[in-house]
């Protein structure tokens, strides 16, 4: 009777166990164009359109520059849908540095789908996508404000 209850206990656990881990997937962002291996590359991973708005990430990380990219995971829910904002910190005060009265990004900047918008960030319905199983996503950072006006002409 031991037996049976301890295999049932087993069985229960380890049933809650998988299923835990079949409702994450892996996102992968590899964030490419690098033209400096100066600072850090900050990566923000937004759930709805408010959250990106006011700049509240469901999950952040900090990933480190190698050659002209950097690679960050992500252990997210799948099924869900899911913005990705990053930014590379030149000067090492953690924060994306903006200069002028449009606040126009003066650090190497991106956004998944590659969307980029003149004033602000693009919408969040142009940067969304659905995460259903593990994958990866490129991102391609502007790194100038000369490349950045070109891009959202």
């Amino acid at each position: 009777m031991k037996t049976t209850k301890l295999i049932l206990l087993f069985l229960l656990i380890n049933t809650g166990i998988v299923s835990y881990g079949q409702n994450n997937a892996t996102l992968t962002v590899v964030v490419d164009s690098i033209k400096t291996t100066k600072g850090d590359i900050f990566v923000a991973v937004f759930k709805t359109q408010d959250d990106f708005k006011a700049d509240h990430a469901f999950q952040r990380e900090k990933g480190v520059v190698s050659g002209n990219s950097s690679t960050i995971n992500f252990k997210l829910p799948n099924n869900n849908t899911y913005t990705v904002a990053v930014f590379q910190d030149l000067n090492g005060n953690s924060k994306l540095d903006t200069r002028g009265a449009m606040k126009v990004p003066d650090e190497p900047i991106g956004f998944s789908n590659n969307k980029l918008a003149r004033f602000g960030p693009p919408p969040f319905k142009e940067t969304s996508f659905t995460l259903h199983n593990d994958t990866t996503i490129f991102i391609h950072i502007i790194s100038s404000r000369k490349e950045f006006f070109k891009r959202v002409e």
